[in-house]
């Protein structure tokens, strides 16, 4: 189940975080709105921290629909398009 740690409501840009635990791995992402961007990145925390950088990934979405993140599917679906299909920017 996905927890918000952080949502920061701006003029001009907005902010939100969330994290859960999966087994022994903490999964986070981040959602940041400004303006026309949306920018997502997922990371996930293990306990073998030279391996981390393996987990991350960011996600310009310039291109992809903005969606109402409402509930846990709607949390999931971003992360895994993000870890399994992102693109760095």
């Amino acid at each position: 189940m996905w927890k918000a740690t952080k949502a920061v409501v701006m003029m001009s840009y907005v902010d939100l975080e969330w994290e859960r635990q999966v087994g022994s791995i903490t999964q986070h992402m981040t959602v940041f709105l400004y303006e026309d961007d949306m920018y997502v990145r997922v990371t996930c925390s293990t306990a073998v921290k030279e391996e981390e950088y393996r987990f991350w990934r960011s996600f310009c979405m310039q291109d992809v629909r903005r969606r109402h993140l409402r509930d846990d599917e709607a949390l999931e679906r971003l992360f895994n398009e993000v870890f399994f299909n992102g693109k760095d920017c």
